[in-house]
C-alpha cells in the first residue's frame, strides 16, 4: 500500500510538472532568429559562465526552439542544445510548411505551389549575398553554413532570395534544399547606374575592413605573398579590381591585395581615414562581448570585473592604468559628458555612496562597453548612458588616451 501511494504521488507530481512545463514554455518551432550584432557568443548552456561553442555574425540566421534565463535556445551545426543572448537576436516567422522529402511532389502533399514555401540552406561559409545575379556586383552581406533563406526565383545560375525584406541573389552552387527546382525562372534587368567593376573608369568603389582583428594587405593575391601592412577594423581603401577571393586595393599610394571575405565593398567616394585610436580600442573590446563577470578577474576571455576589463583592454594598446575603477579615474584628465569621445572612460556610483564603483569605455552614440555584474546583463555588454539606471548613477568621465 505504501509503495502504491508513493507511486501515485510520483505520477501526480510528474503530470503537474508536465502541464506546467507545457503551458509555461514559449513555442518557437516556427521561428528564425537573425543575429543583430557581430561576434555573438554561442554557448553550450544558458549562462555566460559556460563554454563558448562558436560565433554568430550580423545577419546570420538560426532556428530558435526555446528560451531560458535570458537566452534563446537554438539549432546550430546539427545541435539543438546551444544558446545565445536574447538581446542579440531578432525573431522572424519561419515558413508555414516543412518540406523535408524532395521525392514527394508538392501536389501529393496537398500543398499548393507558392515560392514563399521554398527554403534554401547555405552550404558554405562567407557566401556572398548579392544585389544582382552577377559576381561583378556588390555583395550585400555574407552567409554561413546552415543559414536559411526563402527562395523566390531563379535566374540562370542564381537563386533569388529574400534577405532582410529585400530581393537578393545567391549562386546555386551554395544553396540547397528540397523543391528549389520549383522556383520560377525570372529575368532580372541590371540597371545602368550600377556598373560592374572596370565598366567605367570614373566609377568609384571603396572597401571597408570588417575583421575586428585587422586585415593584412599583401603584395599579391595569395596568403604566401608578402605582407605590406595591416589595416585596422573600419579602415577604408579604394578598390581597383575585384577578382573573387581577393580584392586589389589602393590607399595612400600603396597598392596590394586583401581577402574579399573580410571587406565590405561600397559605391561612392571613400570616407576619410584613419580611425581614431579610441575607435581601434572599441573594435578590440567588442570581441569580448559575453565574457562572464568575475569579481577580481582581469581576463578578457575567462572573466573580469569592470575595472579588470578596462585595465586589460587598455593594456593591449600600451595604456597603463590602475587596477581599481577609482584609481583609473586618477589616471586620466577629467572631462565633461559633452566632451566624450570613443575610448574615454565613464564612471558610475552604483553603490549610492557618492564614490566611484563602476567603470566602462565610451563607444560613441551615448553607448559604452563594460563588464556588468547585473543579473540581466551579466558579463561584458553594451549599455546606454541614456538608460534610467546609468543616468542616475553616472558620476564623471576622464580621458586616458
Amino acid at each position: 500500500m505504501k509503495i502504491y501511494k508513493a507511486l501515485s504521488r510520483l505520477c501526480i507530481a510528474f503530470i503537474v510538472f508536465f502541464i506546467c512545463f507545457c503551458f509555461s514554455s514559449t513555442a518557437y518551432a516556427e521561428m528564425i532568429g537573425v543575429a543583430n550584432a557581430a561576434n555573438i557568443n554561442i554557448r553550450v548552456g544558458p549562462s555566460t559562465e559556460v563554454e563558448i561553442y562558436g560565433k554568430l555574425f550580423t545577419g546570420q540566421q538560426v532556428s530558435v526552439i526555446g528560451e531560458a534565463d535570458g537566452f534563446y535556445r537554438i539549432e546550430y551545426e546539427g545541435r539543438d542544445d546551444l544558446y545565445v543572448f536574447m538581446e542579440y537576436i531578432d525573431l522572424t516567422e519561419k515558413t508555414d510548411y516543412e518540406l523535408t522529402d524532395p521525392s514527394t511532389p508538392l501536389a501529393d502533399m496537398g500543398i499548393p505551389f507558392d515560392t514563399s514555401q521554398l527554403i534554401g540552406t547555405i552550404t558554405g561559409d562567407y557566401v556572398n549575398i548579392r544585389k544582382y545575379p552577377s559576381t561583378e556586383h556588390n555583395a550585400l552581406a555574407q552567409a554561413f553554413t546552415g543559414d536559411l533563406f526563402p527562395v523566390v526565383s531563379q535566374c540562370g545560375d542564381w537563386y533569388g532570395i529574400l534577405f532582410n525584406g529585400q530581393d537578393a541573389f545567391v549562386h546555386k552552387n551554395y544553396l540547397t534544399g528540397p523543391y528549389l527546382e520549383n522556383a520560377v525562372a525570372t529575368v532580372v534587368e541590371i540597371p545602368d547606374e550600377v556598373p560592374s567593376f572596370g565598366d567605367d573608369e570614373t566609377y568609384e568603389m571603396y572597401a571597408v575592413v570588417t575583421s575586428y582583428s585587422g586585415l593584412r594587405l599583401r603584395s599579391g593575391p595569395s596568403t604566401e605573398s608578402s605582407i605590406l601592412t595591416v589595416f585596422s577594423y573600419g579602415m577604408a581603401m579604394d578598390v581597383i579590381e575585384n577578382i573573387g577571393e581577393w580584392t586589389k586595393v589602393s590607399l595612400g599610394g600603396t597598392i596590394g591585395y586583401v581577402a574579399s571575405e573580410y571587406v565590405d565593398i561600397n559605391k561612392g567616394v571613400r570616407p576619410e581615414n584613419p580611425l581614431t585610436r579610441g575607435q581601434h580600442i572599441i573594435a578590440f573590446a567588442r570581441q569580448f562581448l559575453g565574457t562572464p563577470y568575475v569579481w577580481g578577474g582581469a581576463s578578457l576571455t575567462k572573466g573580469s570585473d569592470c575595472s579588470g576589463f578596462v585595465y586589460s583592454v587598455m593594456k593591449n594598446f600600451g595604456v597603463s592604468l590602475n587596477r581599481s575603477s577609482a584609481g583609473q579615474f586618477g589616471d586620466g584628465k577629467s572631462i565633461s559628458k559633452g566632451e566624450l569621445q570613443p575610448g574615454d572612460l565613464v564612471f558610475f556610483d552604483t553603490d549610492g555612496n557618492g564614490r566611484i564603483s563602476h567603470v566602462g569605455i565610451y563607444m560613441g552614440g551615448s553607448e559604452f562597453i563594460h563588464s556588468s555584474s547585473s543579473r540581466r546583463t551579466w558579463g561584458v555588454t553594451i549599455s546606454s548612458l541614456n538608460e534610467d539606471y546609468y543616468k542616475r548613477t553616472y558620476l564623471r568621465a576622464c580621458r586616458v588616451l
